[in-house]
């Protein structure tokens, strides 16, 4: 499907829906881009949320306030960067592992190392989880989806271009971008493609990374993993953006020499 028609749709399915790019793109995605398949079970399963919402008891609900407060920063209504290390720590997780990113998203951070209080505690407990130890269990969940389900890999990283913007930022540092594409999409397209993606930017590419190109990178990479002769029959009238234009013909004078 050409890219532009991908962004119709997804536009289409959030005036129906007012969810966001990432989340619209996932249930597209699990509908094979049939717009009607997709705002149909979307509504379905709204309705019946809205009928059986998994909540705590209030001895869980407690527990779970209780976990938010032992992490939280002195004073404020968040949980800042020494107390989402130490979190993340007692989750048995690395900083640095990609699933922190996953746990981001689920719960809708806006700022690195910050977690606030409201999206703390009512996703943990929409989830129905209110322990370290449940906590762990859907992470562990999480990275299971992130190796093997694309339709979630894209929602968290969707989620991760407007996370790693600082103040008013629009676009991001390409050395940003290298290190944060290597780190997410590696295991799933391969080292190699991200190797030879993460060379180019580095040798020739001389721009911030908008938010277009972020999000194109991932259909791009996706196409070049599901057809072995991508590269060579690459349709440059296509519509993809430019930088994937001269990444083809990049990669094609490398191989050529």
């Amino acid at each position: 499907m050409a890219p532009r028609s991908v962004q119709k749709l997804v536009e289409s399915f959030k005036e129906v829906t007012d969810l966001r790019d990432s989340e619209a793109t996932a249930w597209l995605t699990k509908y094979k881009w049939n717009l009607e398949d997709a705002v149909e079970a979307f509504l379905t399963q709204t309705s019946m949320n809205s009928q059986g919402k998994n909540y705590l008891t209030q001895e869980q609900k407690g527990s779970l306030i209780n976990l938010f407060n032992k992490y939280k920063h002195d004073g404020e209504d968040y949980i800042g960067i020494d107390g989402t290390i130490q979190y993340i720590e007692d989750l048995e997780f690395e900083v640095e592992d990609p699933v922190v990113l996953a746990l981001a998203e689920f719960l809708e951070s806006t700022q690195m190392g910050v977690f606030e209080r409201a999206k703390f505690v009512n996703n943990w407990e929409k989830a129905g989880i209110s322990s370290i130890h449940e906590m762990r269990q859907k992470v562990l969940e999480f990275q299971r989806s992130l190796e093997n389900d694309e339709q979630f890999l894209k929602k968290v990283y969707d989620f991760t271009f407007k996370f790693l913007l600082e103040n008013n930022q629009r676009t991001l540092l390409k050395d940003t971008a290298v290190e944060y594409w290597k780190l997410l999409l590696s295991h799933y397209f391969g080292e190699e493609k991200m190797s030879q993606w993460c060379q180019f930017i580095n040798d020739e590419w001389q721009f911030a990374i908008t938010k277009d190109q972020w999000q194109m990178l991932f259909l791009f990479m996706s196409e070049w993993n599901q057809k072995d002769n991508f590269i060579e029959s690459y349709d440059e009238n296509a519509a993809w953006p430019s930088m994937m234009d001269t990444f083809v013909e990049y990669l094609r004078a490398k191989t050529s020499s």
